[in-house]
């Protein structure tokens, strides 16, 4: 009988991953940069002395989206951090697909704001930003206690708007969705990657889930780098854009 695939117990996997560490604390580290410009401009540029314009409103909008939005992906980029060094290998796709959608999203509305600044439809721009920051496809309500009436954005769309900064971007998330998905191949090896059933002895399985962890790690790179420049023009020219229209 083969022994090709037998996971042996107790098998030095920290060791094996131990090459990906200082990466994975640099990319699930906030940068200076954007750390300072979330305390610079948030929250009272975003709650004007009077009310603002209606382009301004939209910018408000957009605005305290992003920063929520912002918020909700570093909880994400800390939580793969604790999975990867726990060995929870299997959950890691999963997290790392949601921080890539948080990034289309605040890419699509950094988007959304240069259309506004270089004076676009304001109808058109109004409801594509309700839709972002309001939209849903389930019954959850709004919090003044209406459900909302806006269905909202696909996912595919927001991760479509990335092809100007990653061309590969929709072929980086269907790699990140067969792993998240009920894949019996995909998953097993990021479920034999850690405990309880390392099979790193396994040599043919070792070349491999190198290759998948490191493609895995480069894109959650990329994610967090996306996100962080992306709030930055966000605030900073959204910032400018609502003092001038105001």
């Amino acid at each position: 009988m083969s022994t090709d695939w037998m996971a042996l117990p107790r098998e030095p996997w920290h060791e094996e991953i131990s090459q990906y560490v200082p990466r994975l604390e640099a990319a699930s580290t906030i940068g200076p940069r954007v750390n300072n410009a979330q305390h610079l401009y948030w929250p009272g540029v975003f709650w004007p002395d009077s009310p603002p314009s209606r382009p301004a409103s939209i910018a408000v909008t957009l605005g305290v989206y992003s920063v929520s939005l912002f918020s909700i992906s570093q909880l994400v980029r800390s939580a793969v951090r604790e999975h990867w060094l726990a060995g929870q290998f299997v959950i890691i796709p999963l997290t790392t697909r949601f921080l890539f959608e948080i990034w289309g999203a605040l890419h699509f509305a950094q988007i959304t704001l240069h259309a506004l600044i270089k004076g676009g439809d304001l109808d058109r721009l109004a409801r594509r930003v309700t839709r972002l920051a309001l939209g849903s496809r389930a019954h959850v309500l709004l919090p003044w206690g209406q459900a909302s009436s806006q269905r909202s954005l696909n996912v595919a769309e927001l991760v479509r708007t990335l092809r100007d900064v990653c061309p590969d971007g929709e072929d980086l998330y269907a790699f990140l969705s067969e792993a998240s998905h009920p894949n019996f191949v995909q998953s097993t090896y990021f479920q034999m990657m850690g405990p309880p059933a390392p099979n790193w002895s396994n040599s043919r399985f070792r070349e491999h889930a190198h290759a998948l962890l490191n493609k895995t790690l480069g894109i959650f790179e990329i994610a967090s780098e996306g996100t962080e420049d992306d709030l930055l023009v966000i605030l900073e020219e959204g910032t400018r854009f609502i003092e001038a229209s105001s």
